[in-house]
């Protein structure tokens, strides 16, 4: 009977070697500057039983003109649905 590698939970493509947004790798550009993020991720158990509820803290790492952009493109969004939800609450009070 043969045995698979278990490759660790925390391995992940984007965040470690590679940036989050452009997903260019970090040795192809050492010249711009990289800003680490730390944030809380929802994981699951076991497959089969997958239910997001045990909180994970994940670093990750961006380009820091890549971080801006999102973080703008999130405000941008966020102001876009609140904008849309007030306008939608507007129109079912008429």
């Amino acid at each position: 009977m043969t045995t698979k590698a278990k490759l660790p939970l925390t391995s992940k493509k984007h965040g470690s070697t590679r940036c989050v947004e452009c997903g260019k790798l970090f040795t192809a550009t050492p010249d711009m500057p990289t800003v680490e993020t730390e944030a809380t991720e929802l994981v699951g158990g076991r497959p089969g039983w997958y239910l997001p509820t045990r909180p994970v803290a994940v670093r990750r790492l961006w380009h820091a003109a890549c971080l801006e952009r999102f973080e703008a493109f999130t405000a941008a969004y966020r102001d876009q649905v609140r904008a849309d939800n007030e306008a939608l609450i507007e129109s079912l009070r008429a």
